[in-house]
């Protein structure tokens, strides 16, 4: 068990290091005590100033004790233990209410924005897709006299095919992979600071971004698909296009 975060003031608290003496105060009693800084976080749970520190609740007893008569009742108690706990925990200090932290907040407050994420996604996907449409038929279009003269040369139609397909191949791979390397980044730069920004200690400032491997999987499995039509699509118009008349007599 440990007693509720005691606030000090925020001058003293920023120059405070790891062994050092640091004074406090019981509010309401004008009773002051002395302890030694033994760890520093980020974040008390609990305390909404800009700095606070906790101590154990046997140690203020003692300092109590050793100051005077009379004891300063602590304002909260925290207790570390199983959360079905809290009525038993509730009991034995005399039916004072126990009030437990929320499991999983980050899956929580994820979960809210998962539909709009969802349609975000889809959006994304379509959207790329539709442009890597357009890229391929631009690119089909604006090389129409370099296939006939390829084809003139002696480059056969599956050659052609080919090679339209490993270029378009080529460029979707790498798209792919970029847009899902500044995802990740945006995703680990965002998410934890507004999950923090919402849950204001409950989780502790170094809480880890986690992803659903199996919603990115359907997501790319999606996009690779459509590309892969369209590298397809793009293979088979150059094929049709060097068979045509039209190929034949561009050369000349």
């Amino acid at each position: 068990d440990q007693a509720g975060p005691t606030t000090l003031k925020r001058i003293g608290a920023s120059r405070l290091r790891v062994g050092d003496r640091a004074e406090f105060r019981y509010a309401g009693s004008g009773r002051r005590g002395e302890s030694v800084v033994s760890a520093i976080v980020e974040v008390v749970p609990g305390t909404r100033s800009g700095a606070a520190i906790m101590f154990p609740l046997e140690d203020l007893l003692v300092s109590q004790l050793q100051r005077g008569s009379s004891i300063t009742p602590t304002n909260a108690v925290w207790a570390a233990g199983r959360m079905t706990t809290a009525d038993a925990l509730g009991d034995v200090l005399g039916g004072l209410p126990v009030i437990t932290a929320e499991p999983d907040a980050a899956v929580q407050v994820v979960g809210a924005l998962r539909g709009g994420w969802w349609v975000a996604t889809a959006g994304a996907v379509l959207l790329t897709l539709v442009a890597a449409f357009a890229i391929a038929q631009t690119l089909a279009t604006s090389r129409r006299r370099e296939l006939a003269v390829l084809r003139a040369l002696g480059v056969k139609t599956v050659e052609l095919a080919r090679m339209r397909a490993l270029e378009l191949a080529g460029v979707f791979a790498m798209a792919v992979g970029g847009g899902v390397a500044v995802g990740v980044i945006a995703a680990a730069l965002i998410v934890p600071t507004f999950v923090l920004a919402v849950t204001p200690g409950v989780l502790p400032a170094s809480s880890r971004l986690a992803f659903d491997v199996t919603s990115l999987a359907v997501a790319l499995g999606f996009l690779t698909v459509g590309l892969a039509a369209v590298v397809v699509a793009a293979a088979v118009a150059v094929a049709r296009r060097t068979r045509s008349t039209t190929a034949r007599e561009g050369v000349g």
